[in-house]
């Protein structure tokens, strides 16, 4: 399956905190930057740097970006989050020959409608009526059953409570999300599953 990606007209992403031998690291405009042991929510100072490569005021940085600023974790974007949440995925579900196991893929199934429809917006500020729009657009645009759509919204509900523990959005937003319910038969006009007859 091929990675998200964003269509053309959409706005650039930032450079990615990695784990580069042991160390966090940040490649921006052809010049490496290095932030000590590496973790697993990026450090303030990740951040500040992102702050001024958004803005404009990093050397090399030709003009202002028409991004919102991240100085803090509080800022982490949709789309961050999810980077952050698979590159936690692929050693969850990894298997020990090194390839990776089926519910990282039902992760990134699962994941797309949340890029497609929020990538740009903050995290911090995800809330139960958007999680609805997501059950809308899973049932009418990508046409989930309703076992598969509410696997995957339960899925959706994981990775918001992982980042959770991670500090990486207030607790808030989970318990929010509990309010959202299932989606019922005939809601949404979502299909059932076909039933399968004996033979």
């Amino acid at each position: 399956m091929p990675p998200i990606r964003r269509s053309r007209n959409s706005k650039s992403r930032f450079p990615k905190y990695r784990n580069k031998n042991g160390s966090g690291h940040c490649r921006i405009l052809g010049h490496d930057h290095y932030f000590g042991p590496f973790q697993k929510v990026p450090p303030a100072e990740y951040w500040d740097l992102i702050a001024r490569y958004k803005s404009g005021k990093l050397v090399g940085s030709s003009s202002p970006r028409d991004v919102r600023p991240a100085t803090s974790p509080e800022a982490i974007t949709i789309e961050h989050l999810i980077d952050l949440f698979l590159d936690h995925a692929k050693i969850e579900y990894g298997r020990p020959d090194g390839q990776l196991g089926s519910e990282y893929d039902n992760y990134r199934q699962a994941l797309r409608p949340l890029f497609t429809l929020y990538a740009d917006e903050p995290a911090s500020e995800f809330t139960p009526k958007k999680f609805k729009r997501l059950q809308e657009y899973g049932v009418q645009q990508l046409d989930w059953c309703r076992s598969n759509a509410n696997k995957q919204f339960s899925r959706i509900k994981s990775v918001l409570k992982w980042a959770v523990s991670e500090e990486l959005v207030p607790a808030n937003i989970c318990h929010a999300l509990q309010t959202v319910r299932s989606i019922k038969s005939g809601r949404l006009g979502v299909r059932e599953t076909e039933r399968i007859e004996m033979v």
